[in-house]
């Protein structure tokens, strides 16, 4: 059996954080579709906070009928000004990184111990 050279396993571990970044970002651009501000008074609408878990998107939607207060989430970013906290959006990101990479490494671990247990 040949052991794989170092840098071999080093371009893999590479190619593995590089997908948990990418994944980590898609993640968290995506998390404003999936997220709902509660939305009290008429002025709430005035800045509705969207991200997971942390929100870092804020949209102004006082243009809208205030008539149907309740829950608001990501509308037009043409229609409604919006802006992005790139510290939150950041943080955002390392934090779903480092909970990717923790899933990453308890699979491949699980993996290893199933392998290991059946000789291959």
């Amino acid at each position: 059996m040949t052991k794989p050279d170092a840098r071999s396993t080093g371009t893999r571990w590479i190619r593995l954080v590089l997908l948990v970044v990418g994944a980590a970002v898609l993640l968290t651009l995506t998390s404003p579709l999936l997220d709902d501000d509660d939305v009290v008074r008429e002025s709430d609408m005035a800045s509705i906070d969207l991200g997971l878990p942390m929100p870092w998107l804020h949209q102004d939607q006082t243009g809208y009928d205030p008539s149907v207060l309740s829950s608001r989430g990501m509308v037009s970013p043409w229609e409604n000004p919006t802006s992005a906290s790139v510290g939150y959006f950041l943080a955002d990101v390392a934090l779903l990184f480092v909970v990717l990479l923790a899933l990453t490494a308890l699979l491949a671990v699980a993996i290893g111990r199933v392998r290991s247990s059946r000789g291959t």
